[in-house]
């Protein structure tokens, strides 16, 4: 299987995700990040629905923002599968297999970000777990298949990342 690396946004931190189930909201979602993240704004703190907006806390290591995303990919289930972690030079890397039947909502999602539409005009997907950013990433191609590879900066977003996609959320 052949794994693509999204690039590094600003701060070192590259995304993951699963997807959520048309009929609830899931804990795990990507959502296409609307606007640069900021320190100003108030953060929603519940999981949103899959076709709405939300403003969604994200606590990076120089301080916590604010990021405004866009609905979040619409899967009938999880976009990933068999996630592990590994560390190398203060980085948490997630490699995580595509889940077939999600792979096409993730990948309109990532096309939407690399194209830099009016879906995701920063070209940037945030991955969050229980309505937490975890991570932002600029999307460097426009589709993924068989795997992809992700970054953390930290070891506790990067696991609790893992746990989530492990759990089937």
């Amino acid at each position: 299987m052949r794994h693509r690396l999204l690039a590094v946004a600003a701060i070192a931190v590259e995304m993951s995700a699963c997807g959520s189930s048309k009929a609830d909201a899931e804990p795990v979602q990507v959502r296409p990040v609307m606007a640069e993240c900021t320190a100003d704004g108030t953060a929603r703190s519940d999981t949103p629905a899959i076709g709405e907006t939300a403003a969604l806390a994200w606590a990076t290591p120089d301080g916590s923002r604010v990021c405004v995303t866009g609905p979040a990919a619409d899967a009938d289930g999880p976009l990933f599968t068999n996630a592990e972690v590994q560390a190398l030079d203060g980085t948490f890397f997630v490699s995580t297999s595509l889940v077939d039947t999600g792979a096409s909502a993730f990948n309109a999602l990532t096309d939407s970000c690399f194209q830099r539409n009016t879906a995701c005009p920063t070209g940037q997907l945030a991955v969050t777990v229980d309505g937490r950013v975890l991570s932002v990433a600029t999307v460097q191609t426009p589709t993924f298949e068989g795997s992809v590879q992700f970054a953390f900066t930290t070891e506790a977003d990067a696991q609790t990342f893992v746990d989530a996609v492990n759990s089937g959320r």
